[in-house]
């Protein structure tokens, strides 16, 4: 309900997580940020229309899998 650029983020381990992701989808969010869980059928189906896609993640394993599935960009967090 905006023309203003806006994205929206997905923990994959909670509740509706995915319900929310397909609606992003669906709407061509341009920017889809998701945690918690796998990315790459997000990272597909996102860069089909042109979307971006931040991973964020909170370890060296988790960020080199982030990459290895595409990712734009990895938002970084914890210790």
């Amino acid at each position: 309900m905006t023309d203003k650029p806006f994205a929206i983020g997905a923990t994959l381990l909670m509740p509706g997580a995915s319900e929310n992701v397909e609606v992003a989808i669906e709407k061509k969010v341009p920017v889809v940020n998701f945690s918690l869980g796998k990315g790459d059928e997000i990272v597909r189906r996102v860069h089909a229309y042109g979307g971006k896609v931040i991973a964020t993640v909170v370890s060296e394993k988790h960020a080199r899998s982030a990459i290895a599935s595409g990712v734009d960009a990895l938002m970084v967090t914890g210790m």
